[in-house]
């Protein structure tokens, strides 16, 4: 099941230490780009997202749709799978205040996520919507 998350749900996902398992970038017919990171979370936060979000799996997909920019510093050589350490929307942004300034997204109502990893790489998504679904095995 997709479904969106809003604002005043991201801080109760439970996504501490999950662990990456790809990231994927596709085009929209409109031109943006979506990113889908496929993740598996701690067995401990299973309750947690079966109680908050009604998805009992553990393999769950990120989905950033309508991309307006990605930055990415991705390390492609670590010991393991990279493990989320730290997940936050930034209130302010001058990613977004640039594009605006420069004429594009001025009726899109932008969100900044920052995500960095256990290994050092560290991303950065400007997007209009967030979506989570459960993936079967």
């Amino acid at each position: 099941m997709l479904r969106q998350i809003r604002d005043n749900e991201l801080d109760k996902l439970p996504l501490h230490d999950a662990e990456i398992h790809s990231l994927n970038t596709a085009y929209a017919d409109d031109g943006k780009i979506n990113l889908s990171i496929r993740i598996k979370i701690n067995s401990e936060e299973i309750d947690t997202l079966l109680n908050k979000f009604e998805i009992n799996e553990s393999i769950l997909e990120l989905t950033f749709i309508s991309c307006w920019q990605i930055i990415s510093d991705i390390v492609g050589c670590n010991a393991s799978r990279e493990v989320l350490l730290d997940w936050s929307v930034l209130q302010t942004s001058s990613l977004i205040d640039d594009l605006k300034n420069k004429g594009f997204a001025n009726e899109a109502e932008l969100k900044h996520y920052l995500l960095s990893l256990s290994g050092g790489t560290t991303l950065s998504i400007i997007a209009e919507k967030l979506f989570i679904s459960g993936i079967n095995k």
